[in-house]
């Protein structure tokens, strides 16, 4: 099956395409999938009164609560050495620095749309490249990507390559689109990711799954992103930000009742360190 790629214009025929396509792949990758831990990811009230940002996404506002909360728990708050994949502004830096750390951040991409004179607590650089360009060699204690890996061709390559730059008892910390995106993003990327498809890139021994929303939060991002900003082109979360927030906050807090249909996976692989 020939991937179509949601990020390029697309003939109505094409989306129609996609959209059959990645439904029936991810009923296909819905198989039982053993991991080394596999659980549903709760918001509470702090986290998300601590975003940053005005009227986030559903998916956004979890993947950054998801970071700030847990990250500290994977590796501890300290001096570290980033890599972020598809990093964009290099906006993460603030995330990273909520969440207690410090020390060197690479933010690598292939489009130069980098924030070199924000004041953040790392010592920054950004590489106009694509990551599979990367020169091995166990540099880093992190490496990370937010909403990035459904927007490479070879994502799978770009997993095993990104190995080999990781230190022993580093991570790859890697936050994905699941199955049940399709009805949020509808053409965005090249795929989504249902269990089956984390396990058929990731180490499953060695990684854990983090489910982030439910139905709540889909039903939400419908609502006020899918149908008026992607398909009738109506920015409702401006016009409505005043109701929006406060929705979106509770429609996170209200997925602990309904906790399928995640909007996005947290996917930590653990590099084995030496006394493994």
């Amino acid at each position: 099956m020939s991937e179509l790629n949601g990020d390029v214009r697309l003939r109505p025929a094409d989306r129609m395409r996609y959209l059959w396509q990645n439904a029936i792949r991810g009923l296909r990758d819905l198989t039982p999938t053993q991991f080394a831990t596999h659980q549903h990811w709760r918001a509470d009230a702090a986290a998300l009164a601590a975003l940053k940002s005005a009227s986030p996404s559903p998916g956004r506002a979890l993947s950054e609560a998801f970071m700030v909360a847990e990250l500290p728990k994977m590796i501890p708050p300290g001096k570290i050495n980033i890599l972020e994949v598809g990093c964009g502004s290099g906006r993460a830096r603030e995330i990273l620095a909520q969440a207690g750390y410090h020390g060197t951040y690479t933010g690598v991409d292939v489009f130069d749309r980098f924030d070199r004179e924000r004041d953040t607590p790392f010592d920054s650089s950004f590489e106009l490249i694509d990551a599979h360009d990367l020169e091995p060699g166990a540099r880093f204690d992190l490496i990370f990507s937010n909403s990035a890996l459904e927007h490479i061709p070879d994502d799978a390559k770009l997993i095993t390559h990104l190995r080999t730059t990781l230190r022993p008892g580093g991570i790859q910390l890697h936050i994905i689109p699941s199955g049940a995106a399709l009805y949020a993003y509808l053409w965005h990327g090249y795929r989504q990711y249902a269990r089956g498809a984390v396990a058929k890139r990731f180490k499953s021994s060695n990684t854990s799954v983090f489910a982030l929303g439910g139905l709540f939060s889909l039903l939400l991002h419908v609502i006020f992103i899918t149908i008026p900003e992607m398909l009738l082109r109506l920015p409702a979360r401006k016009k409505l930000a005043p109701l929006y927030r406060p929705l979106m906050r509770a429609a996170i807090l209200a997925d602990r009742f309904a906790p399928f249909g995640a909007v996005m996976y947290g996917i930590c692989e653990r590099r084995p360190g030496p006394d493994a």
